[in-house]
């Protein structure tokens, strides 16, 4: 809201947007189908865990997610819980559902429960979908750079970036 609007000729998403779309879902269907074709032989489960196991690390990716499109710098942690309170209470509610789901459909449909290491395991693919969106904007940054030292050293002037490109930009 504190950002001035953008033109009707903008698109509603840029390339830096497309860019971080295109690299989570990578990661995701990499991630999820690894764990549906060969988890169980990896971590030596059965399919009713390995499901749970998917349907979990799925929810926690998109978790991530929201970190990872969310104004907030790591430099600002505090001072953005403080700001956006209701974000976090929504995150927060969001795992404790997911457990408590995964939990009580045990006893409902007779899924399967997961233990520790395995919450762990699904834990750890959610937050490397912020590592992810972290490194991939440094990188990009890196190039950025790259191409702006040579381009300026041909002459040329760099493209100058928009609010909407920065805002896609931010990471956990």
């Amino acid at each position: 809201m504190q950002r001035p609007p953008i033109r009707p000729s903008e698109p509603f998403i840029t390339k830096a947007m497309w860019r971080n779309i295109i690299i989570q879902a990578s990661y995701q269907v990499s991630i999820l189908l690894a764990f549906q074709f060969k988890g169980q032989a990896i971590l030596n489960i059965n399919e009713e865990v390995s499901k749970a196991m998917i349907f979990s690390s799925f929810l926690l990716c998109q978790l991530s997610n929201q970190f990872n499109v969310s104004e907030q710098k790591l430099k600002n942690l505090v001072k953005g819980v403080q700001q956006n309170l209701w974000f976090w209470v929504a995150s927060v509610l969001t795992v404790v559902l997911q457990v408590a789901f995964i939990e009580i459909s045990h006893d409902i449909f007779g899924f399967a429960r997961l233990n520790g290491p395995q919450w762990s395991i699904c834990f750890l693919i959610g937050a490397l979908s912020c590592v992810t969106d972290g490194a991939v904007n440094i990188t990009w940054g890196v190039i950025k750079v790259k191409l702006r030292r040579s381009s300026s050293l041909a002459g040329s002037e760099p493209p100058q970036s928009t609010s909407m490109h920065s805002r896609a930009s931010t990471h956990c």
